[in-house]
């Protein structure tokens, strides 16, 4: 009896770490750093603006949670489409050749599409 408790609250502990630490991971501010180069030559000082921030639709939410849940909705939705297990699971007995080849074939037909595309 006291060992599945001892179980139970052990288990309770890890996840309340595991949630605790992805919260931590979630709600880093990430920063932004403007891209340095070279201007189109025609602008002058007066034509430059400051750089717009990107904006995160979820920083709109007040409440921390519902953005948890948001992002744990898309993280479910991409792991719940069975297309990328199926893929998972032709990659996962490929050689590294085989690799390689798989991945110039799928390059060359997006770069088709995009040619197609483009006509």
């Amino acid at each position: 009896m006291s060992t599945k408790l001892t179980g139970l609250i052990v288990g309770i502990i890890a996840i309340f770490m595991v949630l605790m630490g992805a919260l931590m991971l979630l709600s880093r501010k990430k920063p932004y750093y403007i891209k340095e180069g070279f201007a189109n030559a025609t602008a002058t000082a007066k034509q430059t603006k400051a750089p717009e921030y990107p904006t995160d639709p979820l920083t709109e939410l007040k409440n921390p949670l519902i953005k948890i849940v948001k992002k744990l909705g898309n993280m479910s939705a991409y792991f719940a489409n069975p297309q990328v297990w199926i893929d998972v699971y032709k990659t996962s007995h490929m050689s590294l050749a085989e690799l390689a080849r798989a991945n110039i074939k799928r390059e060359r037909a997006a770069a088709s599409a995009a040619a197609a595309a483009a006509k």
